[in-house]
Protein backbone atom coordinates (compact mmCIF):
# COMPACT_ATOMS: atom_id res chain seq x y z
CA UNK A 1 0.00 0.00 0.00
CA UNK A 2 2.87 2.21 0.74
CA UNK A 3 4.52 1.93 -2.37
CA UNK A 4 1.34 2.61 -4.13
CA UNK A 5 0.63 5.54 -3.06
CA UNK A 6 4.40 6.51 -3.42
CA UNK A 7 3.72 5.77 -7.15
CA UNK A 8 0.55 7.60 -7.32
CA UNK A 9 1.71 10.95 -5.60
CA UNK A 10 4.81 10.69 -7.90
CA UNK A 11 2.08 10.36 -10.51
CA UNK A 12 0.27 14.02 -9.82
CA UNK A 13 3.70 15.78 -9.62
CA UNK A 14 4.12 14.33 -13.24
CA UNK A 15 0.99 15.32 -14.19
CA UNK A 16 1.36 19.06 -13.02
CA UNK A 17 4.79 19.03 -14.25
CA UNK A 18 3.12 18.63 -17.69
CA UNK A 19 0.80 21.16 -17.05
CA UNK A 20 3.76 23.44 -16.19
CA UNK A 21 5.37 22.86 -19.67
CA UNK A 22 1.97 23.71 -21.41
CA UNK A 23 1.38 26.75 -19.67
CA UNK A 24 4.58 27.81 -19.98
CA UNK A 25 4.57 26.99 -23.77
CA UNK A 26 1.43 29.27 -24.02
CA UNK A 27 2.90 32.07 -21.72
CA UNK A 28 3.08 35.76 -22.43
CA UNK A 29 2.69 39.09 -21.00
CA UNK A 30 0.67 40.43 -24.29
CA UNK A 31 -3.25 40.29 -22.87
CA UNK A 32 -4.69 39.27 -26.40
CA UNK A 33 -2.38 36.75 -26.98
CA UNK A 34 -3.95 33.23 -28.02
CA UNK A 35 -4.01 31.17 -24.37
CA UNK A 36 -3.12 33.93 -22.29
CA UNK A 37 -5.48 32.72 -19.78
CA UNK A 38 -3.87 29.18 -19.61
CA UNK A 39 -0.63 31.16 -19.60
CA UNK A 40 -0.99 33.18 -16.82
CA UNK A 41 -1.29 30.02 -14.75
CA UNK A 42 2.32 29.40 -15.30
CA UNK A 43 3.93 30.84 -12.18
CA UNK A 44 1.00 29.10 -9.71
CA UNK A 45 1.76 26.27 -10.99
CA UNK A 46 5.56 26.53 -10.59
CA UNK A 47 4.71 26.85 -6.86
CA UNK A 48 2.40 24.16 -6.37
CA UNK A 49 5.12 21.66 -8.44
CA UNK A 50 7.78 22.96 -6.39
CA UNK A 51 5.87 21.96 -3.09
CA UNK A 52 5.10 18.74 -4.26
CA UNK A 53 8.56 17.94 -5.62
CA UNK A 54 9.92 18.39 -2.33
CA UNK A 55 6.98 16.61 -0.72
CA UNK A 56 8.27 13.46 -3.31
CA UNK A 57 11.34 13.76 -2.21
CA UNK A 58 11.20 13.49 1.65
CA UNK A 59 9.23 10.87 0.94
CA UNK A 60 11.13 9.09 -0.94
CA UNK A 61 14.16 9.64 1.60
CA UNK A 62 11.92 8.01 4.29
CA UNK A 63 10.72 5.13 2.76
CA UNK A 64 12.68 3.62 -0.52
CA UNK A 65 15.08 1.09 0.05
CA UNK A 66 17.28 1.87 -3.03
CA UNK A 67 19.52 4.50 -2.67
CA UNK A 68 20.21 5.86 -6.04
CA UNK A 69 16.09 6.36 -6.55
CA UNK A 70 16.07 8.54 -2.99
CA UNK A 71 19.12 10.43 -4.71
CA UNK A 72 16.43 10.96 -8.15
CA UNK A 73 13.95 12.16 -6.01
CA UNK A 74 16.73 14.66 -4.90
CA UNK A 75 18.18 15.45 -8.19
CA UNK A 76 14.43 15.85 -9.42
CA UNK A 77 14.07 18.71 -6.71
CA UNK A 78 17.18 20.32 -7.02
CA UNK A 79 16.11 20.69 -10.87
CA UNK A 80 13.18 22.51 -10.00
CA UNK A 81 14.78 24.53 -7.22
CA UNK A 82 16.82 25.76 -10.44
CA UNK A 83 13.81 26.15 -12.53
CA UNK A 84 12.28 28.32 -10.05
CA UNK A 85 15.64 30.76 -9.70
CA UNK A 86 15.52 30.79 -13.48
CA UNK A 87 11.82 31.71 -14.15
CA UNK A 88 11.50 34.12 -11.53
CA UNK A 89 13.98 37.09 -12.76
CA UNK A 90 13.22 40.35 -14.65
CA UNK A 91 11.04 40.02 -17.87
CA UNK A 92 11.40 39.27 -20.27
CA UNK A 93 13.66 36.75 -19.55
CA UNK A 94 16.97 36.56 -21.93
CA UNK A 95 16.95 34.11 -24.83
CA UNK A 96 20.16 31.88 -23.43
CA UNK A 97 17.60 31.67 -20.25
CA UNK A 98 14.54 31.04 -21.67
CA UNK A 99 16.23 27.96 -23.43
CA UNK A 100 17.82 26.45 -19.99
CA UNK A 101 14.40 27.10 -18.26
CA UNK A 102 12.68 25.22 -20.99
CA UNK A 103 15.27 22.89 -21.22
CA UNK A 104 15.25 21.44 -17.93
CA UNK A 105 11.60 21.51 -17.09
CA UNK A 106 11.25 18.87 -19.91
CA UNK A 107 14.43 16.94 -17.83
CA UNK A 108 12.38 17.60 -14.73
CA UNK A 109 9.54 16.01 -16.13
CA UNK A 110 10.94 12.81 -17.42
CA UNK A 111 12.78 12.42 -13.80
CA UNK A 112 9.25 12.48 -12.32
CA UNK A 113 8.19 9.83 -14.45
CA UNK A 114 10.80 7.90 -14.01
CA UNK A 115 10.36 8.12 -10.40
CA UNK A 116 6.59 7.09 -10.86
CA UNK A 117 8.12 3.97 -12.97
CA UNK A 118 10.61 2.83 -10.12
CA UNK A 119 7.76 3.15 -7.31
CA UNK A 120 5.34 1.40 -8.71
CA UNK A 121 5.14 -2.58 -8.35
CA UNK A 122 6.24 -3.01 -11.90
CA UNK A 123 9.32 -1.09 -11.28
CA UNK A 124 9.63 -2.91 -7.51
CA UNK A 125 10.11 -6.19 -9.28
CA UNK A 126 13.00 -8.34 -9.43
CA UNK A 127 14.63 -7.70 -12.63
CA UNK A 128 13.99 -10.27 -15.80
CA UNK A 129 16.84 -10.36 -17.44
CA UNK A 130 16.49 -11.74 -21.07
CA UNK A 131 19.87 -13.26 -21.64
CA UNK A 132 22.40 -12.51 -23.82
CA UNK A 133 20.54 -12.55 -27.22
CA UNK A 134 20.22 -9.96 -29.26
CA UNK A 135 22.58 -7.79 -26.59
CA UNK A 136 23.25 -4.94 -29.20
CA UNK A 137 19.42 -4.10 -28.83
CA UNK A 138 20.79 -2.77 -25.43
CA UNK A 139 22.97 -0.39 -26.55
CA UNK A 140 20.69 0.02 -29.32
CA UNK A 141 18.17 1.30 -27.15
CA UNK A 142 19.65 3.67 -24.87
CA UNK A 143 21.38 5.34 -28.18
CA UNK A 144 18.34 6.14 -29.33
CA UNK A 145 17.06 7.95 -26.27
CA UNK A 146 20.19 9.93 -26.43
CA UNK A 147 19.43 11.14 -29.74
CA UNK A 148 15.68 11.88 -28.48
CA UNK A 149 17.46 14.25 -25.64
CA UNK A 150 20.04 15.83 -28.29
CA UNK A 151 16.39 16.61 -30.64
CA UNK A 152 14.47 17.82 -27.46
CA UNK A 153 17.17 20.36 -26.92
CA UNK A 154 17.63 21.32 -30.93
CA UNK A 155 13.52 21.68 -31.11
CA UNK A 156 13.78 24.10 -27.67
CA UNK A 157 16.68 26.34 -29.41
CA UNK A 158 15.09 26.42 -32.21
CA UNK A 159 11.50 27.62 -30.36
CA UNK A 160 13.72 30.44 -28.68
CA UNK A 161 15.66 31.90 -31.68
CA UNK A 162 18.67 29.99 -31.53
CA UNK A 163 19.05 29.11 -35.25
CA UNK A 164 16.85 27.84 -38.11
CA UNK A 165 14.79 25.15 -38.05
CA UNK A 166 17.05 22.82 -40.68
CA UNK A 167 18.36 21.04 -37.42
CA UNK A 168 15.65 20.56 -35.63
CA UNK A 169 14.26 18.99 -39.08
CA UNK A 170 17.01 16.91 -39.83
CA UNK A 171 17.15 15.57 -36.02
CA UNK A 172 13.38 14.91 -36.43
CA UNK A 173 14.28 12.32 -39.77
CA UNK A 174 17.02 10.33 -37.66
CA UNK A 175 15.27 9.96 -34.64
CA UNK A 176 12.33 8.86 -36.58
CA UNK A 177 14.08 6.34 -38.08
CA UNK A 178 16.16 5.02 -35.04
CA UNK A 179 12.74 4.64 -33.41
CA UNK A 180 11.33 2.83 -35.84
CA UNK A 181 14.08 0.64 -36.57
CA UNK A 182 14.51 -0.04 -32.77
CA UNK A 183 11.01 -1.14 -32.91
CA UNK A 184 11.38 -3.65 -35.74
CA UNK A 185 14.17 -5.35 -34.14
CA UNK A 186 12.48 -5.33 -30.99
CA UNK A 187 9.24 -7.22 -32.62
CA UNK A 188 11.74 -9.98 -33.80
CA UNK A 189 12.14 -10.82 -30.28
CA UNK A 190 8.96 -11.56 -28.20
CA UNK A 191 10.52 -13.27 -25.76
CA UNK A 192 11.88 -9.72 -24.14
CA UNK A 193 9.45 -8.89 -21.06
CA UNK A 194 6.18 -6.99 -22.25
CA UNK A 195 7.25 -3.61 -20.05
CA UNK A 196 9.92 -3.43 -22.65
CA UNK A 197 7.79 -3.72 -25.55
CA UNK A 198 4.89 -1.77 -24.71
CA UNK A 199 7.90 1.39 -23.76
CA UNK A 200 9.09 1.18 -27.44
CA UNK A 201 6.06 1.15 -29.00
CA UNK A 202 4.45 3.71 -26.86
CA UNK A 203 7.58 6.14 -27.84
CA UNK A 204 6.84 5.06 -31.88
CA UNK A 205 3.63 6.55 -31.21
CA UNK A 206 4.26 9.25 -29.96
CA UNK A 207 7.50 10.29 -32.51
CA UNK A 208 5.03 9.37 -35.07
CA UNK A 209 2.18 12.07 -33.73
CA UNK A 210 4.75 14.21 -33.35
CA UNK A 211 6.29 14.29 -37.11
CA UNK A 212 2.62 15.47 -37.54
CA UNK A 213 2.31 17.90 -34.97
CA UNK A 214 5.48 19.55 -35.72
CA UNK A 215 4.71 19.25 -39.75
CA UNK A 216 1.27 21.32 -38.52
CA UNK A 217 3.26 23.19 -36.34
CA UNK A 218 5.69 24.81 -39.34
CA UNK A 219 3.17 24.75 -42.08
CA UNK A 220 0.51 26.46 -40.07
CA UNK A 221 3.34 29.45 -39.39
CA UNK A 222 2.33 31.58 -42.56
CA UNK A 223 1.18 35.10 -42.27
CA UNK A 224 -2.73 33.99 -43.94
CA UNK A 225 -2.65 31.54 -41.05
CA UNK A 226 -5.32 31.93 -37.70
CA UNK A 227 -2.26 33.08 -35.25
CA UNK A 228 -4.66 30.70 -32.28
CA UNK A 229 -4.14 27.70 -34.83
CA UNK A 230 0.28 28.32 -34.75
CA UNK A 231 0.31 28.74 -31.02
CA UNK A 232 -1.89 25.85 -30.12
CA UNK A 233 0.17 23.54 -32.45
CA UNK A 234 3.16 24.85 -30.84
CA UNK A 235 2.18 24.21 -27.63
CA UNK A 236 0.95 20.51 -28.60
CA UNK A 237 4.09 20.10 -29.86
CA UNK A 238 5.81 20.92 -27.14
CA UNK A 239 4.19 18.67 -24.73
CA UNK A 240 4.11 15.79 -26.80
CA UNK A 241 8.44 16.23 -27.02
CA UNK A 242 8.31 16.03 -23.43
CA UNK A 243 6.06 13.20 -23.16
CA UNK A 244 8.63 11.33 -25.78
CA UNK A 245 11.48 12.23 -23.67
CA UNK A 246 9.48 10.64 -20.88
CA UNK A 247 9.19 7.91 -22.56
CA UNK A 248 12.63 7.30 -23.89
CA UNK A 249 14.04 7.85 -20.12
CA UNK A 250 11.64 4.66 -19.13
CA UNK A 251 12.57 3.02 -22.10
CA UNK A 252 16.24 3.20 -21.07
CA UNK A 253 15.17 2.28 -17.53
CA UNK A 254 13.55 -1.31 -18.79
CA UNK A 255 16.50 -1.72 -21.42
CA UNK A 256 18.96 -1.27 -18.06
CA UNK A 257 16.52 -3.50 -16.16
CA UNK A 258 15.51 -6.28 -18.66
CA UNK A 259 18.37 -6.85 -21.44
CA UNK A 260 21.26 -8.28 -20.01
CA UNK A 261 24.50 -7.43 -21.60
CA UNK A 262 26.41 -9.73 -23.16
CA UNK A 263 29.44 -10.63 -21.17
CA UNK A 264 32.59 -11.88 -23.71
Amino acid sequence: MRTAWLSRYAALVAACTLWLIISGASFSPNEYRPLYSLGQTHELAGVAVGILMAGLAVWLWLVEDRPWVSRLGWVALSLVITEALLGYQKLPLAPPVRFVHSLLAQLFFSTTVAITVLTSPIGKQDKELAGNKASYIRPLGIATSGLVLVQVGLGTAFRHGAFEIAPHLIGAIVVLIAVVILAMILMQHSEYPRPLHSSVNALMTLVGIQVFLGFAAWTLGLPEIDPSAVIIATVAHTATGALILATSSVTVIQFLRYIHPKVY
